[in-house]
């Protein structure tokens, strides 16, 4: 029995950890990660008793024959050559090390001792690898004489797009490949396979914008391999649908390891007419596939397949040479030389990593000395905030998250501080020497923990970073889903003293926060301190903005619309430059007291108007169901307690759905009587203007916010 030992308790180590469950000649003698919580999850997951918080301890109290180390790279070489030292063989997931030295040293250390270094380059063993290997070996392609390997990434997920209470970002882009580091290997690996050593290697490198900072976001490498044949690279984190597959291309034939879809796909010659070749190709790709999407459907139905099968397989193959002390399941040679060329290509890169030093303002036409703060300034409403705010001669601070995209707060000349508003130090540097903050940052991921921390911890630390550092005036961007509308009457008209919901946690995480942190903002207002100034928009729309609006109902693709309703209920919305004007407005004046305020437009447009005349007209032929309100509480109510029973949250309560779904109408009338605030034009014909200009290409997230 192999006694198995798990560093790193991540996403990866739940695959990990059920492979080797399922393998009978092996168990998990203990787990080890110094975030506890990750630790507890994984125990209470797996059923794993020996957890550790330090792989000195697993190693030393459950004497493991493997360790798998799935830890980020930083720690690779030194957990795997502590391990070594002991005695224990090792499965390192990719890259084995952050460059070839530590990958060299891991390897001269176990061969020192006779023990096993098994790279995590599961892609090689995956069905459809293996399929093309051996059409390859067989001589069924001729001599390989040109590879394409292609790897697609989405970036936009939370753990790479978020930072953590500290301020603190995902550890893949502080490595020496920055973000591309953590899944080169991947692409690289299965191209090196066939190629051999590279004599010859180029790297073109683009920034198409899904990176802050203008980072590279493709990259596009050409390699020639010391067996002849040539080969490029695609790691793209910009085109979609994020494809992943090994084209080979030889003298006799052509084939396709298609990873995401499991299939493998073989062109030979044919001798016959090329007319009538081209129809058979298509016939014979046409049945290939369907006997691969045939057979993995069935292998997959009866646990014969299973996802990152090619790490399963691969894991197992590390077991037998173990048992049998046989050689690395992944040849050394191709390890190190991927890490060669990695760290060829790095040197060849030029916009890999973030800069997060502090800019200095560059402002030019200035009209007050009264500064001001601005949180949130990257997002959509703040970058029309500072933009008025620049207009109109404020000295502006933006105070942004380190993923922020900052290229036009740049291009106006303003200040730009990197923080989070969790972090006390930072937020007092932020608010330091200025006149007034303008409080825009709020989470708005749904996550109800983050949104906690977040929104309504970032309030708390803001309430007392203004009144030590003595700021005159704050304004704060609350919402109308503080208000208590669930159990109002059709038509009901909602000022700002209207009563406010009492049991916030059950609108959502986002909803919550807000009427958390405004909760704090109005006890504030009883204290000494600055004036405080809270506005309660509407939904907000604009150039930049997804135009399809939560109340409105669900989106099935491009093609189709689930609305909410008949069709008829109003939609609460404001334009963001009316809410920039509001916010400039906030500052002109003079407040004796606190003050809050609605921010709506006046006239209204019913769902069915909207959709009809604007949003599926722009998609194109686009068909609207709507669902009446009474059929979709039964279907929501059911979905709860369904999920209550699977102990999983819901998706979508009832409560929440009935105060999206209230007509009920909000009066402006204190901000038109004090502040003289106005909607700038009609609704629809600032509506109008947006579609116009998505349609005209000029907002350039337009089209793809509403796909």
């Amino acid at each position: 029995m192999i006694r198995v030992g798990i560093v790193g308790c991540g996403e990866v180590a739940n695959k990990h950890i059920s492979f080797v469950k399922q393998n009978p000649a092996a168990s998990v003698v203990g787990i080890a990660d110094r975030d506890p919580q990750k630790l507890k999850a994984a125990s209470e997951r797996h059923g794993i008793r020996n957890v550790y918080e330090s792989y000195e301890s697993l190693i030393s109290r459950e004497s493991p024959d493997v360790l798998h180390i799935l830890t980020p790279p930083q720690w690779h070489r030194e957990i795997a050559v502590h391990a070594i030292q002991r005695g224990v063989n090792v499965y390192v997931e990719k890259p084995v090390g952050i460059n070839l030295s530590d990958a060299e040293e891991i390897y001269e250390q176990a061969e020192r001792r006779g023990l096993l270094v098994c790279a995590g380059y599961n892609h090689l063993f995956d069905p459809c690898m293996l399929s093309l290997d051996r059409c390859a070996r067989r001589g069924e392609l001729g001599s390989i004489v040109y590879l394409h390997s292609h790897y697609g990434m989405n970036v936009n997920r939370q753990d790479l797009k978020g930072t953590d209470a500290s301020g603190g970002i995902h550890w893949s882009y502080t490595l020496p490949g920055g973000l591309f580091h953590n899944y080169l290997d991947h692409p690289l690996y299965v191209l090196l396979h066939f190629l051999g050593k590279v004599t010859e290697l180029h790297v073109l490198e683009s920034s198409l914008g899904t990176l802050p900072q203008d980072l590279t976001d493709e990259l596009r490498v050409f390699v020639r391999g010391s067996k002849g044949a040539t080969g490029s690279l695609v790691l793209s984190f910009t085109i979609k649908p994020q494809l992943h597959f090994l084209d080979a291309y030889g003298r006799r034939g052509f084939a396709r390891a298609n990873f995401d879809t499991m299939t493998f796909l073989l062109q030979s010659t044919s001798s016959l007419p090329k007319a009538v070749s081209k129809a058979t190709f298509n016939l014979s790709q046409a049945y290939q596939l369907s006997k691969h999407t045939v057979r993995n459907t069935l292998a997959l139905m009866t646990g014969k397949l299973k996802p990152y099968q090619g790490m399963k397989n691969l894991i197992y193959e590390f077991y037998r040479s173990v048992s049998s002390h046989s050689g690395h399941p992944v040849p050394k040679d191709l390890v190190l030389e991927t890490a060669r060329c990695k760290d060829e290509i790095w040197r060849k890169c030029k916009k890999l990593h973030l800069d997060w030093a502090p800019r200095p303002s560059r402002q030019r036409t200035l009209g007050t000395k009264e500064g001001v703060l601005v949180t949130g300034a990257s997002g959509f409403l703040g970058t029309h905030v500072v933009t008025k705010l620049v207009q109109e001669g404020y000295p502006v601070r933006a105070f942004v998250r380190k993923l922020s995209r900052i290229r036009h707060l740049e291009e106006m000349g303003v200040e730009v501080l990197f923080g989070d508003i969790r972090e006390e130090q930072a937020l007092d540097r932020a608010v330091s020497g200025l006149h007034s903050v303008v409080h825009l940052a709020a989470e708005t991921s749904g996550n109800p923990r983050t949104s906690e921390d977040v929104t309504v911890g970032g309030a708390e630390n803001l309430i007392r970073a203004v009144g030590k550092a003595g700021i005159k005036k704050v304004i704060y961007m609350s919402s109308m889903s503080v208000y208590d509308t669930v159990g109002a009457r059709e038509g009901t008209s909602y000022d700002e003293d209207a009563p406010l919901e009492p049991e916030p946690w059950k609108r959502g995480a986002y909803a919550c926060s807000k009427k958390l942190a405004e909760d704090l903002v109005r006890a504030a207002m009883n204290g000494q301190g600055p004036r405080w100034i809270v506005l309660r928009p509407a939904m907000i729309f604009g150039p930049g903005a997804d135009m399809f609006f939560p109340p409105i109902g669900v989106r099935l693709g491009s093609r189709l619309i689930l609305a909410f309703g008949r069709g008829d209920e109003p939609l609460r919305l404001v334009h963001v430059d009316d809410v920039a004007r509001a916010v400039l407005l906030c500052l002109q004046k003079y407040f004796v007291q606190h003050r809050i305020y609605n921010l709506i437009h006046d006239e209204a447009i019913t769902k069915n108007e909207y959709l009809t005349q604007y949003y599926a007209r722009h998609l194109g032929r686009t068909k609207i169901l709507y669902v009446p309100l009474p059929a979709l509480r039964v279907a929501t109510a059911l979905q709860e307690h369904t999920l209550a029973l699977l102990g999983r949250q819901p998706i979508l309560t009832t409560y929440r759905l009935n105060c999206s779904q209230k007509s009920v109408r909000f009066s402006t009338d204190r901000i038109r009587a004090e502040l003289g605030w106005r909607p700038s034009a009609p609704l629809q014909s600032q509506i109008d203007a947006v579609f116009s200009a998505m349609q005209d290409g000029a907002a350039a997230q337009g089209p793809e916010a509403l796909r």
